[in-house]
């Protein structure tokens, strides 16, 4: 199982503060600042549960570094297409990634893929802007929590699919 608890607690506190906010301004903060926080945890639990699982297929610690270096941490994000399959080819290779694939419940998948998107487009919209004079619109921290949720369960699913390849 991934590790939910800090993010969970910080969006909570977050969307508290959301909701108890009168000034417009101060709910796009906040609601701005919990889709920052929960696409950092992606990204930071991403990279953690592939690493976690490199060390079992890759032999030597050089392979380890080095797909940590070259690969691993020159991704920037967390769109499943764009930055989850490099990290997937360099470790199990093109086919491998098929038969990784082939563990999943194909549902969870198109739901992590979807929610993956959905953050992406979200989040990319509002982390090279900053907030000025006009109304932006930002997710609702309600609403990123119901998308945090399917991604946790993705990549809940995702740790099972490598357990499942581990042990064939």
């Amino acid at each position: 199982m991934v590790p939910t608890a800090s993010v969970r607690q910080n969006v909570a506190v977050l969307s508290k503060a959301y909701e108890n906010a009168e000034e417009p301004k101060l709910k796009l903060f906040y609601a701005k600042l919990a889709l920052l926080e929960v696409c950092g945890w992606i990204e930071e639990t991403i990279d953690a549960l592939v690493l976690r699982h490199a060390k079992y297929i890759l032999v030597t610690p050089a392979e380890y570094d080095r797909y940590r270096k070259e690969i691993v941490d020159k991704q920037y994000g967390f769109h499943y297409k764009d930055n989850i399959v490099p990290m997937l080819v360099g470790l199990f290779g093109r086919s491998g990634v098929n038969e990784f694939e082939s563990y999943h419940n194909a549902a969870k998948l198109e739901v992590l893929k979807s929610a993956l998107g959905s953050l992406k487009e979200e989040r990319n919209a509002h982390a090279h802007t900053h907030i000025k004079g006009v109304t932006r619109r930002v997710m609702a921290p309600s609403l990123l929590q119901e998308y945090f949720g399917q991604v946790r369960d993705g990549l809940n699913e995702m740790e099972l699919a490598f357990r499942l390849m581990r042990s064939a």
